[in-house]
């Protein structure tokens, strides 16, 4: 009953995610297994939880590493980056100062397994993890872990996410550049003319000669729209194209019966 109410407590940091059907379902077989005293398959699925959890709790990584420790297989270096997670993201937690004294006693017990990890990118602070725990942000130094092969993750706002194997081995610093490259983000434009036949150009281009306009899946920047028509004023303006956002133009010419000389480009702020 104990393991089953701590596996409950380990999961629920869990449904805020995107992933909350599959999480449900892994907390299931979770239990299931639990319940058949398998706990070293009942770990594996809390930790693939634990890799669809976008931000995991503390708490989630401190039962993580004591149940690896206690199982009937104990795995002191999975504990011990459990742990050094745990102290990543909530150094004053509830549980820190246990999980201090449990962290401790584990890099004395692997001392001698022990290697650093210097992890560099373009960007700072672009959240890592190790293995699917998350231990700080790029651009780290001499983070100790043990001995063995990571997986290193680097995914930001402003980021695709990317990764890379990396062996760390007892005793020596090993250093990893991560290649980030920015995610682009995408937005649409609307133009309304009045009249509705006027000549609509983005960024010089003709994109249409009838209003009303859209165009979706633009890139986010500032483009410049132009609308004229033979006979009447023109309309020139620097339009900024935002994420996941429809920029609007509503546009009204006036009559002039002549050809308008076209004006200088407006100022682009940005």
């Amino acid at each position: 009953m104990r393991l089953l109410l701590v596996f409950a407590l380990l999961a629920s940091s869990a449904h805020a995610d995107d992933n909350s059907d599959r999480i449900n379902r892994l907390e299931k077989t979770g239990f299931a297994l639990a319940r058949r005293g398998k706990v070293d398959e009942a770990i594996a699925a809390f930790h693939e939880i634990l890799r669809l959890t976008a931000y995991p709790s503390g708490l989630l990584l401190y039962h993580l590493g004591k149940f690896s420790e206690e199982t009937t297989k104990p795995n002191p270096a999975r504990s011990f980056v459990y742990y050094s997670g745990y102290l990543a993201i909530e150094p004053d937690g509830a549980e820190a100062a246990e999980v201090k004294t449990r962290h401790q006693r584990l890099k004395a017990r692997l001392a001698t397994t022990l290697g650093r990890l210097s992890v560099s990118a373009r960007a700072e602070g672009i959240p890592l993890r190790f293995n699917d725990v998350p231990l700080g942000s790029t651009n780290m130094t001499g983070l100790e872990l043990p001995a063995g092969s990571y997986t290193v993750t680097a995914e930001g706002e402003e980021f695709y996410p990317v990764s890379e194997q990396v062996v760390v081995e007892a005793g020596l610093e090993t250093r990893t550049e991560l290649r980030l490259k920015k995610r682009v983000f995408k937005g649409s434009l609307t133009v309304v003319v009045d009249p509705p036949d006027a000549t609509i150009r983005v960024d010089e281009r003709v994109v249409s000669e009838k209003s009303p306009f859209t165009q979706k899946e633009l890139p986010t920047r500032t483009v410049l729209v132009r609308i004229d028509k033979p006979g009447w004023d023109r309309w020139v303006r620097y339009v900024t194209i935002e994420r996941d956002s429809e920029a609007r133009v509503e546009a009204r010419l006036e009559q002039t019966g002549t050809e308008v000389p076209i004006p200088p480009l407006p100022k682009n702020d940005d």
